[in-house]
């Protein structure tokens, strides 16, 4: 009996493919036609010369399939070369988005390296030692918590300090890898910051009271509470009580409180970082 070979309706090619079961497309003109074929009329398989009764009709090559070299739309050779065609789709996929991830990342990390370079560059270009220290601090740590928590960051390059801010560090601290205390005249620091507080329009945000003290004939302390005053609060700022840091005030005339009570120093020799980070956002320096 003989194996039928279909063709196009329209323009009678051979080149057809069965896209479902007794359904066709012409791969010459695109026709679309139905075919049944004749009674007697056997489809054999065509895969390596096989022979055997098909089954299907392969829609990639065209080719008749058996149970054995196919299933479905699909002879077993186009099934297996489609399956790898689309691995191969997908790890270049895979590859090409790891590249421009890695790209993307690398352009954000010139961005951030430029805009340090550029953050550096107007620091440098400040005449004014106390705005080079505070706009330094703001621009390279971070407070962590409600405590004005700021510890330097692991392996730091303390010649940063040194190349901007000379009269602070002139030489490069030693990395401890503890909190951030700046050793300076803490007054002289914050007469700087009132004045350019005042100059720039910025008025105190809160007010606190003087705690004095002074000795009696029976030698106890007598403290007194003075009237209060406006200030600038910094949270975190002051000494340390029990398990937490009271807040430093600077007046108006530039006076630096760090204390709550009488019988600590108002001449600190340092600051927390903290103190410093806030001024600079203050004066958005």
């Amino acid at each position: 009996m003989p194996v039928e070979t279909i063709k196009c309706r329209e323009c009678g090619s051979a080149d057809v493919t069965e896209f479902k079961a007794g359904s066709y497309v012409c791969g010459h003109c695109e026709s679309v036609f139905k075919h049944v074929a004749p009674a007697g009329t056997i489809v054999a398989c065509e895969i390596d010369g096989c022979g055997v009764l098909a089954v299907g009709r392969c829609v990639s090559c065209g080719r008749a399939f058996c149970g054995t070299h196919g299933s479905g739309s699909s002879c077993r050779a186009c099934y297996v070369e489609l399956v790898d065609k689309q691995r191969r789709a997908r790890a270049a996929e895979e590859i090409a988005q790891r590249k421009q991830a890695a790209a993307a990342a690398a352009a954000a990390a010139d961005r951030e390296q430029q805009a340090k370079t550029d953050t550096l560059a107007r620091i440098r270009s400040m005449d004014e030692p106390f705005a080079r220290l505070v706009t330094l601090m703001r621009s390279l740590f971070t407070i962590r918590d409600s405590e004005g928590s700021v510890w330097w960051p692991l392996g730091f390059d303390g010649s940063l300090l040194t190349q901007v801010c000379p009269e602070i560090w002139p030489t490069p601290p030693p990395f401890s890898g503890g909190e951030v205390v700046v050793r300076c005249d803490a007054q002289a620091v914050a007469r700087w910051f009132a004045a350019r507080a005042l100059k720039a329009g910025l008025n105190p945000d809160s007010q606190t009271t003087w705690t004095t003290s002074r000795r009696t004939l029976t030698g106890r302390a007598k403290i007194s509470d003075g009237p209060p005053e406006a200030a600038w609060a910094f949270p975190g700022g002051g000494m340390r009580r029990g398990d937490h840091y009271v807040p430093a005030y600077i007046f108006r005339d530039g006076r630096l409180k760090v204390h709550l009570g009488p019988g600590d120093s108002d001449r600190p020799h340092s600051l927390r970082a903290c103190v410093l980070i806030r001024m600079a956002e203050l004066l958005e320096l």
